[in-house]
């Protein structure tokens, strides 16, 4: 069970996107579709992954001034890194169509 949080109960108020040595602090009101699809991605089936893979994007979800964990794209996939005691890392797979959706929010949000 602590594998997989229900998405729902991840509250998050902010997100803070970094890529390519840019960053963007955006509040979750004004994130477009980003929520939607971070919710979908946490609900992605999950495998095992080399903890020390370095990541080419970054997503820390944040809830005021507290993280709530992080998302980092590594390859096709994505690591989850819970903030929280008591949570575990995973290793997420989402589908192809789920994965082009979050790359272009993620461009569009970076673009802003």
């Amino acid at each position: 069970a602590a594998l997989r949080t229900p998405p729902t109960a991840l509250p998050w108020s902010q997100v803070r996107i970094e890529s390519n040595g840019r960053a963007v602090v955006i509040p979750r009101a004004q994130a477009g579709r980003l929520p939607a699809l971070v919710t979908s991605l946490l609900a992605a089936p999950t495998d095992d992954g080399e903890r020390a893979a370095p990541g080419s994007l970054r997503l820390e979800l944040g809830q005021g001034d507290d993280a709530a964990g992080v998302l980092e794209r590594v390859g096709e996939r994505w690591r989850w890194t819970p903030v929280r005691e008591g949570q575990q890392g995973r290793w997420l797979r989402p589908e192809p169509e789920l994965a082009a959706a979050l790359d272009a929010e993620i461009l569009r949000l970076l673009g802003r």
